[in-house]
């Protein structure tokens, strides 16, 4: 059993209010997205405020996480995937946004997954915690906008 599984079901009452401007932000950046991928998605947060997105797909290793995601009514058409985020199990350039939110620190190799299943031209919504800012390779992609979310650096992409 993984650590966030044990806390899957209270973790909005216990980093909700933290974690939803850093998924609005990227909500806001990435809706309208054809479609998009959220690595490391947790209770899927993100699909909620997803709006004119055709489809979602939450992917998470936390089986507790995806659990709570699936009882969530969205207004978008939605999946869960439980999958490792550093070994991403779709086809290259599959997605038009690719939301990483408050997982980085946790999975560096994810990024050099994501550059792989974005399309050109596709956005990019990662969030990183300060101090592993420069452990994560964004050379591939143009940054359009960062902001600070707390203990956190949002950077706002687009595949080149």
């Amino acid at each position: 059993m993984l650590p966030y599984d044990k806390i899957a079901k209270r973790y909005e009452d216990l980093y909700g209010a933290e974690q939803l401007r850093k998924n609005m932000i990227a909500g806001m950046f990435l809706d309208g997205a054809k479609n998009v991928l959220d690595v490391g998605c947790g209770t899927g947060m993100l699909g909620s405020l997803l709006r004119a997105t055709e489809y979602y797909i939450c992917l998470d290793l936390s089986r507790g996480m995806l659990n709570v995601f699936k009882r969530k009514n969205l207004t978008v058409l939605g999946d869960a995937v439980r999958a490792d985020a550093g070994n991403l199990p779709f086809r290259d350039r599959s997605f038009d946004g690719v939301a990483c939110i408050t997982v980085l620190h946790e999975a560096i190799n994810a990024m050099m997954e994501i550059a792989r299943v974005i399309k050109p031209g596709g956005k990019i919504a990662v969030s990183i915690r300060k101090v592993f800012d420069s452990k994560v390779d964004l050379t591939r992609m143009r940054i359009e906008k960062v902001i600070e979310s707390g203990g956190d650096d949002i950077f706002l992409l687009k595949a080149q």
